[in-house]
């Protein structure tokens, strides 16, 4: 006989042979013997089985058994490629400048949004639309994102592309394209964003930039995981709580730090 006290997330080795990436619920299962539902689903590979007393059920999910294809991580690093290509072609060489960087789309805030006193406006502002091309100039909000497909050179975006390959392989085979692709994009915006409000002189990354990156995979993770039961339990609607916490945070996040930006950070260009 099963007698649930409480909520548990148990890993099991070698899980059960079930149709991939499905839920199996079992309601109404005080009745079973857990070894005896082992037995009956032939115990296989890697399998997750949630076991709710409240609700008197069981769930058991088993990992895609399928060939996993991670179509967005093969075409973000193709593209990575590319855009290190179009840096060397525009640069002529392969000792990059910052012009050419602010001219291919790198963080440079004085792109972004006007400069601070209409003194340096007058003077400066025929040079920045030339420099920044003239695009959405003096707002151009596309230098958030562009600095994620940028490298300084071989060596920096080979580095890059072995932890993307071998992460993100994974996450896109355990989450799928849409969310690791919306992921990627709000990593790379916020680390942009925190680079720009703590450095916004500089037209390269920084350690803002990671820190902005942080803060945000930290966020993304809690709304997209399973929270571990010790936390949950001790919340009503524990997990739903929690993800609805982070997904506030991440607009939360955006919303200020962009108002910061543009209200409250005056850009000089001496």
């Amino acid at each position: 006989m099963l007698t649930f006290n409480k909520k548990i997330w148990t890993k099991i080795k070698d899980g059960f042979r079930l149709p991939p990436n499905q839920f199996v619920s079992l309601a109404h299962t005080s009745h079973l013997d857990l070894p005896v539902l082992l037995e009956k689903h032939n115990l296989a590979d890697d399998t997750l089985v949630r076991i709710d007393p409240q609700q008197d059920t069981i769930q058991i999910k088993t990992p895609s058994l399928e060939p996993h294809f991670p179509i967005f991580t093969m075409i973000i690093g193709m593209f990575n490629i590319f855009m290190l290509i179009a840096v060397y072609i525009a640069e002529e060489g392969t000792a990059i400048t910052s012009e050419t960087w602010i001219k291919m789309g790198c963080k440079y805030v004085p792109c972004m949004k006007p400069l601070y006193s209409k003194t340096e406006q007058e003077i400066f502002n025929i040079e920045l639309k030339s420099q920044c091309q003239s695009f959405l100039f003096p707002y151009q909000f596309f230098r958030f994102f562009t600095p994620v497909f940028l490298h300084g050179d071989i060596t920096h975006l080979l580095s890059n592309l072995i932890y993307q390959v071998l992460a993100g392989t994974l996450l896109e085979g355990k989450y799928g394209k849409t969310t690791l692709g919306i992921s990627y994009i709000l990593f790379g915006f916020s680390a942009n964003i925190m680079s720009s409000l703590c450095n916004p002189k500089t037209s390269h990354a920084d350690h803002a930039a990671h820190i902005g990156g942080a803060i945000m995979g930290i966020l993304v993770s809690m709304y997209l995981c399973d929270m571990p039961g010790f936390i949950t339990t001790r919340i009503p609607n524990g997990e739903k709580q929690i993800h609805l916490l982070a997904l506030i945070s991440i607009i939360g996040y955006f919303v200020i730090t962009l108002l910061i930006f543009y209200l409250f950070i005056p850009v000089h260009l001496k």
